[in-house]
């Protein structure tokens, strides 16, 4: 685990030497011998039940084009795909001093965790798209794009097929497709929500005086402080209120890239780029729910929802993106 955590700084910081490119290859050479001898010990099959083998199988098998590193270059392997090998063997070690559990069961809970809530499924969608907004700034090969939106539609789409989705999720999406499949429940929000825009046209009901927004009755707009509270601004404040919220945030949008672009360091620039990402998905996702084109899962509209974590980390994000514009490059570096 120290030669793997050493070799993971040095790649990170992009120092390469002959030396590292050795002490690598014999974590490699000590996992290749490791799995030869307990397929020879146990057979196969015996070997192939556990989880953590089979993971072990497929990271050693890719990591052999690593022994030689001009190699690994001309097939394409990159650091990022290097990192996460490593990675896993520090994994594999924790799973050797019995810290970690089954694989096997981690995965059985990963999936009950998925069915049972969207928050996971929330964020890893999130977080998949900061890294790859990261991925795109840094410069990254498109080929890795389309082989991950290729990857992630397949997977999907195999997942869907074989009922790995919760029924309660596909019905999330097909209502998208079929506004009439089940108005009285699984489409019942986004359904007031299309009234409380519509009713709304130019300049709105008036602040305060909407018709759905206000009202008291249990058939109104639901979830009208946090989720569908843009549908409240369309409804008291119109389309003009609507077009001012999507400009004021793209104003903070562009003003984190603008930031991104004369951050003194790659770090700083990767994290203003991240947060502006954040408030992107963030925003077309809160906005899609209330225009029935996109699943509700519970995204807040940025800075304007009601919520106390969702305040908390958006401002946080800010306060980086500040201290970050604090130290930018000097108007002559620029």
């Amino acid at each position: 685990i120290v030669i793997n955590a050493i070799v993971i700084y040095f790649q990170v910081c992009n120092y390469n030497s002959i030396w590292l490119q050795l002490i690598d290859s014999l974590c490699t050479i000590i996992f290749i011998a490791e799995m030869v001898m307990k397929i020879r010990a146990w057979g196969f099959k015996n070997y192939w039940k556990d989880g953590w083998n089979r993971m072990d199988f497929i990271l050693v098998t890719m990591s052999i084009p690593t022994l030689l590193t001009p190699f690994a270059e001309r097939v394409g392997w990159n650091l990022g795909i290097l990192l996460i090998f490593r990675l896993l063997r520090v994994l594999k070690f924790f799973r050797l001093m019995k810290i970690f559990p089954n694989f096997t069961e981690i995965m059985k809970g990963f999936r009950v965790a998925m069915e049972k809530t969207w928050a996971v499924l929330v964020a890893f969608a999130l977080l998949i798209f900061i890294f790859a907004c990261m991925c795109f700034v840094a410069g990254v090969a498109k080929r890795w794009f389309v082989l991950g939106l290729l990857g992630g539609g397949f997977a999907f789409y195999v997942l869907w097929e074989t009922d790995k989705i919760s029924p309660y999720m596909k019905d999330r999406f097909l209502t998208l497709f079929d506004h009439d499949l089940d108005p009285m429940g699984i489409g019942w929000q986004q359904t007031r929500s299309l009234l409380a825009l519509g009713g709304g046209k130019l300049t709105g009901q008036g602040l305060f005086n909407g018709t759905q927004t206000q009202s008291a009755s249990a058939w109104s707009l639901p979830a009208r402080h946090t989720d569908f509270i843009f549908s409240v601004i369309g409804e008291e404040l119109g389309l003009l209120g609507c077009l001012l919220t999507i400009l004021l945030l793209a104003a903070i949008i562009f003003h984190c890239v603008l930031i991104a672009r004369h951050a003194q360091t790659k770090t700083d620039m990767y994290i203003c780029v991240g947060v502006a990402a954040m408030l992107i998905f963030q925003t077309i996702s809160n906005i899609g729910m209330c225009l029935f084109v996109m699943p509700v899962i519970g995204l807040t509209l940025p800075f304007i929802s009601y919520g106390g974590s969702s305040i908390v980390t958006l401002f946080a994000a800010m306060g980086m993106v500040s201290g970050i514009q604090k130290r930018t490059r000097p108007e002559w570096l620029r």
